[in-house]
């Protein structure tokens, strides 16, 4: 079997008396879409944020191409950031800079990419995300919800990554938008043959994103298969998931 790109090994979080993780596991495989699917408040967003070295578990170990990240010296850790991006839930977008200069902000701040070359690649990416590219000197406080999360997804498609992470994608948003999200999302990573996380609630994201839906429950992973296995799944876990999406799943059959 091939190495996993990402490993979570027996990795316990709490926060005071509230355990968040427990013995959680997770083996992510290049070129795979993982969805991590859980209820509000299941802990679904601190397994990125561990990874991302925005947490610190209090025991069990993440590895990267089988290399545990808490040995990453400064170099090995810049190496993977390069690579990876991150879509945040709330777009986490800067609101004193243009969408522009938001969407080429790693090529901006560390490499000084010249203002006509900002211009150039933004408006392609605009264009990727169903965007008008002449919204590129706009300032993104001015954007509507779907807008900003599309300008999110922008600058997380901006510089090909191997990695890319999207936390909730299609929250807060309705359904029609959050169908265009999950399309553009499914799209840029095929194109890009890249390995994608998906942090959702939300089934029907899933449906349309997913290699392999993983369910968080209890702090560990309890299920995970594709969706054809999640429909034919007994398992109690799933079952009592997939009960709100009922007349979803029946159209699918």
């Amino acid at each position: 079997m091939n190495t996993p790109l990402i490993s979570f090994k027996n990795v316990n979080l709490a926060f005071n008396d509230n355990i968040v993780l427990k013995d959680f596991n997770l083996d992510v495989f290049k070129g795979e879409s993982v969805v991590i699917l859980g209820e509000s408040g299941s802990g679904k967003s601190v397994c990125v944020k561990l990874l991302m070295k925005l947490l610190s578990q209090d025991s069990g170990d993440i590895l990267i191409n089988n290399r545990n990240i808490k040995k990453f010296n400064r170099k090995q850790w810049l190496e993977f950031l390069k690579d990876t991006s991150m879509s945040f839930q709330s777009s986490a977008l800067f609101d004193s800079i243009s969408v522009a200069e938001n969407i080429m902000f790693r090529n901006i701040y560390l490499n000084n990419m010249p203002p006509k070359i900002v211009s150039k690649n933004a408006r392609r990416i605009l264009k990727e995300v169903h965007l008008d590219p002449n919204i590129e000197n706009n300032m993104t406080s001015t954007l509507s919800g779907g807008m900003r999360k599309r300008v999110g997804l922008a600058r997380a498609f901006a510089d090909n990554p191997k990695l890319m992470i999207f936390d909730e994608p299609t929250s807060g948003l309705d359904s029609a938008t959050a169908q265009t999200i999950n399309k553009l999302i499914k799209k840029a990573t095929d194109n890009r043959e890249s390995t994608t996380i998906t942090i959702s609630h939300d089934l029907t994201s899933a449906l349309v994103i997913a290699d392999r839906i993983c369910i968080l429950h209890n702090g560990k992973i309890s299920w995970q298969g594709s969706f054809k296995q999640l429909l034919n799944s007994k398992s109690s876990v799933p079952l009592a998931f997939m009960k709100p999406y009922h007349d979803m799943i029946k159209s699918k059959l």
